[in-house]
């Protein structure tokens, strides 16, 4: 197996995971795994009440000065969205019936607003 074909994580059906866009995460859960594919169910997540965004002027409209500070709290949903991944030669998962693979699969339950972006 060469280090393009590397398989970078196992996903299997129960873990946490976290889907990425650009720069947002979104926590999920895995449902179903096969060899090449893993579903997932969108979990909810609450922004926790003790962080607020310090924002000052910059950019557009303000630059967030705290925004890798902040805390979620994670919910598991059973009722979530579903999701469908597919691993790739270089031993990620990528989101199916994605020409370019932007939103990808990730090990470990983990929530990001990008107040910058």
């Amino acid at each position: 197996m060469t280090n393009t074909q590397k398989k970078l994580w196992e996903p299997k059906v129960g873990d946490h995971a976290a889907i990425r866009y650009y720069s947002d995460v979104v926590p999920c859960t895995v449902i179903k795994r096969t060899a090449k594919f893993v579903w997932v169910q969108r979990d909810k997540y609450k922004l926790q009440k003790d962080w607020k965004p310090d924002i000052i002027p910059g950019g557009f409209a303000g630059h967030c000065i705290n925004n890798y500070d902040q805390r979620y709290d994670f919910t598991r949903d059973e009722n979530g969205s579903i999701d469908k991944y597919g691993i790739r030669k270089d031993g990620r998962w990528y989101a199916c019936g994605q020409r370019y693979g932007a939103t990808r699969l990730t090990e470990g339950w983990a929530a990001f607003y990008d107040y910058n972006y």
